[in-house]
């Protein structure tokens, strides 16, 4: 086992962590989130070779989710269609 392996997949843990909740947020933090997601998807890609093609789909999901506003959070979303 690689020496800093437990540091590195905790720093992963952390970092996939901060792209959901912001993803989760709304406006400038939404757009956050999904660049930084889609930057980790196109690293993924050359590293999986053909296993790649569902993070280059998921990036250019994300790309077109990119293009859209978002205005609140999805907690919002929820707590509409509960009343």
């Amino acid at each position: 086992m690689a020496p800093n392996l437990p540091v590195l997949l905790v720093l992963l843990i952390l970092f996939e962590f901060s792209i959901g909740v912001l993803i989760l947020s709304k406006g400038i933090g939404v757009k956050l989130g999904l660049l930084g997601g889609l930057l980790f998807n196109l690293f993924l890609v050359p590293l999986q070779f053909v296993r790649g093609i569902p993070n280059l789909l998921l990036a250019a999901v994300q790309a077109y989710l990119l293009t859209k506003e978002y205005r609140t959070t999805v907690l919002e979303l929820f707590r509409r269609r509960l009343r």
